[in-house]
């Protein structure tokens, strides 16, 4: 799904693990992380100012994070450089589990805003991709794209792009026609000169020696497609020539 700059476009971001490097599967480092983190990964506050400052959009983020640490998520946004926008953290009573307080706060923001579409940016070390393939799913139209960090490497739903790096959104986002060239080339700058391999990619994280997020079978036709067509222009081009050739004799 396609949609100029101008439309109404919201962007629903995670933080821990999403744009900041947490390791919530580990209890000891989430705590210390949450407490004293301030390590973004690389590109993603690239990509999001691309995104706010260049396409407009307008930002929410939804954390899981309990009221009483607000403030330090408020810190890393703003000491990070991330765009401006609403935070929702979650309340400490009233909200039941993570998934449910996401999924109405999530809800709310669409009822709130019914001429916007949504971009929802989380990682699959808990409940995000099942709350936003439960949203996709009940208003497909709302939901221009679902991005998903592999982290623990679980298996997402068909609603789901899995990305890596923020240039995995980055190109997709240019494919998409949302982003161009330009607005795209800060976030693979700000990746290839990270001094810092965990700023990238971090130790905890699921590592693919075969980075490509494509099926290996789709990979392998995608090759063969860009050789056949290869060969036809290759074979135009020849004959245009000697069309030519024999025009000049």
């Amino acid at each position: 799904m396609t949609t100029s700059a101008s439309a109404g476009i919201r962007v629903v971001s995670d933080i821990d693990d999403t744009t900041k490097i947490t390791d919530v599967g580990d209890p000891l480092a989430a705590i210390a992380n949450g407490l004293f983190g301030k390590r973004a990964f690389a590109g993603m506050r690239e990509l999001y100012q691309s995104f706010a400052i260049d396409r407009k959009y307008t930002f929410d983020y939804v954390t899981g994070a309990p009221d009483v640490v607000r403030f330090l998520a408020a810190k890393f946004l703003s000491d990070a450089g991330f765009p401006d926008g609403k935070l929702h953290t979650r309340p400490f009573l009233g909200f039941g589990g993570l998934r449910k307080y996401k999924t109405r706060v999530i809800h709310k923001l669409m009822d709130e805003n019914p001429n916007d579409v949504f971009i929802f940016v989380g990682d699959d070390t808990a409940s995000d991709f099942e709350v936003y393939d439960e949203l996709f799913r009940s208003a497909p139209e709302r939901v221009l794209a679902i991005y998903i960090r592999k982290v623990t490497n679980r298996n997402l739903p068909p609603s789901a792009y899995p990305f890596l790096t923020a240039f995995d959104i980055a190109r997709i986002e240019f494919q998409m026609g949302r982003l161009e060239v330009i607005q795209a080339a800060p976030v693979a700058l700000a990746i290839l000169g990270e001094k810092k391999d965990n700023r990238i990619i971090p130790k905890y994280s699921y590592c693919p020696l075969n980075p490509s997020l494509i099926d290996p079978q789709m990979d392998g036709w995608d090759t063969s497609v860009k050789i056949r067509v290869q060969a036809i222009c290759f074979k135009r081009q020849s004959v245009t020539e000697i069309d030519r050739d024999a025009y000049l004799d």
